[in-house]
């Protein structure tokens, strides 16, 4: 759990909230994780000055999903170990039970190997110059990062065996919650986490001038000349204003 001032014993639920005990099957398992986790958090959100509203604990309300995304910090995690101990997956879920991911632990390498990766089509739905963000992103924020498709995953011969569906991916954060700077990064996420940026998110990125940044670089991906001397340069420049219209802030100067 996060340690939040606002919270009485913050420093308590840091200290007491890691737990875990041993189980003979997977449903037991979750369903313990998921009470247990639904129990602590309504202890912490009782305990925060601001999380009341008309007299609601805002976790029982519609807003419970940003509570958790913006002040708790969690992992739920279901680890089975398989016969030959040689491998264990882990599976990680939502604060509501929903699959996350699955990773596949080996003594040499861990592999995010999801459900959806064995699909024919897997790893194949965004191109390089394609312009993404985050999937089922719980906050305003993360839907506003714009991701820049760099390349896709490299494809296996057989999908039935673990395999990352990872894309590399240039990252920029917009300067709504970075005071006007253009911060740029090199990523990577799985498939699963990301989706195409809707035609009104592309409107904005037009309307406020974002798209005079990210144009050429779209078209030096497109033409395959972002090599990572390349990449390396535009995220030494980042951090820079550049002009924008609207009112997201920005000073001139391109980056």
């Amino acid at each position: 759990m996060r340690d939040v001032e606002r919270v009485a014993g913050s420093q308590d639920w840091e200290r007491d909230s890691a737990f875990g005990e041993v189980f003979f099957d997977f449903e037991s398992a979750k369903d313990y994780l998921v009470n247990r986790f639904d129990r602590l958090s309504h202890e912490i959100c009782k305990a925060d000055v601001f999380a009341h509203e008309d007299g609601q604990l805002i976790i029982d309300s519609e807003n419970k999903e940003q509570y958790i995304a913006d002040h708790i910090y969690y992992k739920l995690i279901v680890s089975e170990l398989e016969e030959d101990k040689e491998l264990r997956i882990e599976r990680y879920f939502r604060y509501d039970g929903a699959d996350l991911s699955r990773y596949f632990v080996y003594p040499d390498k861990r592999i995010e190997y999801r459900v959806e990766d064995v699909l024919p089509l897997s790893g194949t739905k965004y191109h390089p110059g394609d312009i993404v963000t985050y999937c089922g992103a719980p906050t305003g924020y993360y839907d506003e990062t714009v991701f820049i498709v760099l390349s896709p995953p490299p494809l296996p011969i057989d999908r039935m065996r673990p395999w990352e569906n990872h894309y590399r991916l240039l990252e920029l954060d917009l300067p709504t919650y970075y005071y006007g700077g253009q911060y740029f990064r090199v990523d990577t996420l799985h498939e699963s986490d990301i989706k195409p940026f809707s035609k009104e998110l592309l409107d904005k990125l037009n309307k406020d001038g974002i798209m005079d940044v990210l144009t050429p670089i779209i078209t030096l991906i497109n033409e395959g000349k972002t090599d990572d001397k390349l990449l390396n340069d535009i995220i030494m420049a980042s951090g820079k204003k550049i002009h924008v219209k609207g009112d997201r802030g920005g000073n001139n100067g391109l980056l």
